[in-house]
Parts: C-alpha cells; sequence; structure tokens
C-alpha cells in the first residue's frame, strides 16, 4: 500500500463514528472515502493535543495551505496527497476538503451555541459534505442526488447532536443554536433533573427540529437511489430516531445512547443491502 493510502488508513481507523460503516460499504469510493475520515480523525487529534488558542488557529490554517497544495502536487504530508489524488481524481475542488477543517473549527470555537444561520452552516460543514463527497467518489453527479446527499449527512449530523445533548451540557457545550436553550431554561436543572419542566421544554425543540430535518430529507430522497454506502446512513438514523421517541430523555443523558456496536453494524449492512438489491 503507497504511503499516503496506508496513513489514511490508520488515521481514519481511529475514528470513532457511524462514517465508519459508509467506509466499510463504500466500494470504489472507499480509498477516497478513507481520506476524509483519517482528515477527521487529524483535527480531533489537533483540537486534543493543542491548548493555545492561536497555536490552535494556526494548525486549521496549515492544514487549509497544506490541502490546496496537494491538489497542484506540492503537499508534503501524506494525507494530503492523498486527498488530492482521490478527490481530485473524481473531480472535487479543494475547497470541500477544507470545509471539514471549517467544521472541527467551528467545533473548537463554539462553546454557547452558534447563531441559527451558523448552525446550519456548521450542519454543512459538519454532515452535508462528507455526504455529498461520498456520492461523487461513487461516480454520481446529478445535482438531485447531491442535494439528496447533502440533505441526508445533515439529517445524520443533527441525529448525532440530539442524541449527545445531555452529554454537551455535562461537558458545558452547545453545538446547537444559543437561543435554544432559552430564557429561563437552566442547564444545571436539566442535567440535574431529566423530567424537569425544563428539560421538557429543551426535548421539545431538539424533537422538534429533529422531525423537521426528517421530513426536509426524506422529501430530497424521494425517488433517489443513494449509493447503499450513504443509505445505510439513512436505516441507522431511523434506528436512533425510534430510541429518541421510545425514551426522549436518553437524549439528556452523560453518553449517547448509541447501543450495541454489533447492532449498529447490523443495521448498517441491512440498510446498505437493501439499496443494493433495488438496484438489480
Amino acid at each position: 500500500m503507497p504511503e499516503p493510502e496506508r496513513y489514511a488508513a490508520e488515521q481514519a481507523a481511529m475514528l470513532r463514528d457511524d462514517w465508519q460503516f459508509s467506509r466499510i460499504f463504500a466500494g470504489k469510493a472507499q480509498p477516497g472515502f478513507t481520506a476524509l475520515l483519517a482528515l477527521r480523525a487529524e483535527l480531533q487529534q489537533v483540537i486534543v493535543q493543542v491548548n493555545e488558542p492561536a497555536i490552535l488557529a494556526m494548525k486549521f490554517e496549515w492544514w487549509r495551505n497544506e490541502i490546496s497544495r496537494g491538489f497542484v502536487g506540492e503537499a508534503q504530508h501524506p494525507l494530503a496527497r492523498a486527498l488530492s489524488q482521490h478527490l481530485g481524481n473524481a473531480g472535487i475542488a479543494p475547497e470541500y476538503c477544507i470545509e471539514l477543517v471549517d467544521a472541527a473549527e467551528m467545533e473548537n470555537e463554539t462553546g454557547a451555541g452558534f447563531s441559527e444561520q451558523d448552525f446550519r452552516l456548521y450542519l454543512y460543514r459538519s454532515g452535508g459534505v462528507l455526504a455529498e463527497q461520498l456520492v461523487q467518489l461513487s461516480g454520481a453527479n446529478e445535482r438531485r442526488m447531491l442535494d439528496a446527499a447533502r440533505r441526508l449527512g445533515e439529517l445524520k449530523r443533527m441525529n448525532d447532536l440530539v442524541l449527545a445533548a445531555g452529554a454537551m451540557l455535562n461537558a458545558g457545550v452547545w453545538w446547537f443554536p444559543e437561543d435554544w436553550l432559552g430564557t429561563g431554561i437552566n442547564p444545571r436543572e436539566v442535567i440535574a433533573a431529566p423530567g424537569s419542566d425544563d428539560a421538557k421544554r429543551l426535548l421539545d425543540k431538539l424533537l422538534a427540529a429533529l422531525d423537521n430535518e426528517r421530513v426536509i430529507a426524506r422529501t430530497a430522497m424521494e425517488g433517489i437511489q443513494l449509493p447503499p454506502a450513504l443509505a445505510l446512513q439513512w436505516s441507522l438514523a431511523q434506528r436512533d430516531y425510534s430510541i429518541i421517541r421510545r425514551h426522549p430523555r436518553s437524549a439528556l443523558g452523560a453518553e449517547p445512547p448509541k447501543g450495541n456496536p454489533l447492532l449498529r453494524l447490523w443495521s448498517a449492512w441491512r440498510g446498505a443491502r437493501r439499496t443494493a438489491t433495488s438496484r438489480h
């Protein structure tokens, strides 16, 4: 395995989220998508290892520049070379990779919440971009297909954020719009008493927003046959939605209620297989 691909595979393996399932079922898109997940893992390490804001900002800017250099054949870092090789060959511009850097920077800078506009941008950068690039790496560039992919990616990110709402409050961060906490809602009260009125108001807001994202994504996906590697994310989102609706307070727990990893893999496999079968 060439050095850039080996480095990307090792880094991507460190990432612990549902996009790993997409990597497993990505087929010809796997090398490029592996490089994208490796970039996410690399950026997470940067955030963990660097505490000084000025140095962290320099690191993010270095990655933006190195990715751009990679797409003109001048990168030194093996991951930047892997990104340029696979995404460049698929006709994907470096700006889409840089959106992932911007997403990581937004997460690091935002403690008390986003504006509504910035939250929409964050959903795109942290979820929609990955889904779009997975589709393009799979060989599809139709406008409706890309729109459906983007909407599904944004839904998946919203889904994961809702599941992690309690963990966020425990950590003292809030990656939703700031005003969703609302006047008079005390985060400490929500954590201490998930059955309180404050907790109920917050859950109602989160679930209403998640329902809206589901409608948008489902509408965009009508009549569209997404690649199995992406369609499986809908299966996982459906599974999580059922859990949240049955046990809404679980979203305010200290740990996201993701459940058994093997059951998640089974759900992902079924979702990918169902889509692959319907193509024949």
